[in-house]
């Protein structure tokens, strides 16, 4: 994909998206504050778009850490789905006993 079309969806998109890698990764992007972008530059045609071809994308986990993409590895980049109570995916509960 295009680096200003993953931006832009990005943008578009604040509460989270998931990316899909060609090799059929999903990495789970909970909020745009988790990917970073080179600062946009102003084009012959005077609009600003991000050059270059990879962004940041900031794991946490275990061990937080910073994982540059390439945005032509990229195969879809979709809206993060929630389950209506603000937190991604299915739940558990655990009922003490």
């Amino acid at each position: 994909m295009e680096l200003e079309a993953i931006r832009k969806f990005v943008q578009d998109h604040p509460d989270g998206v998931v990316i899909r890698m060609i090799d059929g990764t999903r990495l789970v992007v909970p909020h745009r504050d988790f990917i970073s972008f080179g600062a946009p530059k102003e084009m012959l045609s005077g609009k600003q778009a991000t050059r270059g071809t990879s962004f940041v994308f900031f794991e946490t986990g275990d061990v937080p850490s910073m994982r540059p993409i390439n945005a032509m590895l990229v195969a879809e980049v979709m809206p993060l789905e929630r389950n209506g109570n603000g937190k991604h995916g299915k739940g558990r509960s655990k009922k003490n006993r």
